[in-house]
């Protein structure tokens, strides 16, 4: 007979896979709305998804379908292939942050510069979840932000689980949203994303009330 503690863990890890199951479908759902009248074929052939970034249409149909979820390293692409301005990009990383690892999803190098914009009608809560390189780890980190008018100067130590940098943002007026620019003296990793962060283990730092009008 099945021990109470082994009954929990059963229930844990099938809320898990319906959590995860959720998100695919609802992910697949949101390109599926983007995609609009033009059919998955036709949307493979456009001169975009040409390359070494193609995405084939039965690749495509999986993650329509939702079955499976695309890698962080497809983001960029599939919000052109898609015209999402910016949407589904943020959409994956909102969803692949809580195990986010950088020597995994992505195939990214850290980098003393990143640059990121929101979806220009977006308005609420966003953040950047910065880790360190594996030899940086713990170690104190200078962070430079300059968005727009706004600039903020900050001395970071980042543990091996990262920390968020969170503010506010306000819907832009344009259809074209300002770039935020993150400079750090030391090379690091960061995922840009938006809303409730789920990590309950890494740091948040407000930085609402640390911005100056440069």
């Amino acid at each position: 007979m099945a021990s109470s503690e082994d009954k929990q863990q059963h229930e844990q890890t099938r809320q898990e896979q319906a959590r995860q199951q959720q998100e695919r479908a609802d992910f697949g759902r949101a390109l599926q709305h983007f995609r609009g009248g033009v059919s998955v074929r036709a949307l493979a052939k456009r001169e975009c998804n040409q390359g070494k970034d193609r995405i084939s249409v039965s690749q495509l149909y999986r993650y329509e379908g939702g079955k499976i979820l695309p890698g962080l390293k497809h983001a960029k692409h599939l919000d052109t292939l898609y015209g999402a301005n910016g949407k589904l990009e943020l959409h994956l990383a909102n969803l692949w942050d809580p195990e986010w690892n950088p020597d995994h999803h992505g195939r990214t190098k850290p980098e003393h510069n990143h640059y990121y914009r929101w979806p220009p009608e977006y308005s609420g809560l966003v953040w950047v979840h910065l880790k360190p390189a594996a030899d940086l780890v713990n170690s104190h980190h200078k962070i430079r932000l300059q968005w727009g008018p706004w600039k903020m100067v900050a001395e970071i130590k980042i543990p091996v689980d990262g920390v968020y940098l969170v503010t506010g943002k306000a819907a832009d007026g344009s259809n074209q949203s300002v770039t935020l620019e993150l400079n750090c003296d030391l090379h690091v990793f960061a995922l840009f994303g938006a809303g409730r962060i789920k990590n309950e283990t890494a740091p948040k730092l407000d930085i609402r009330q640390k911005w100056t009008w440069r």
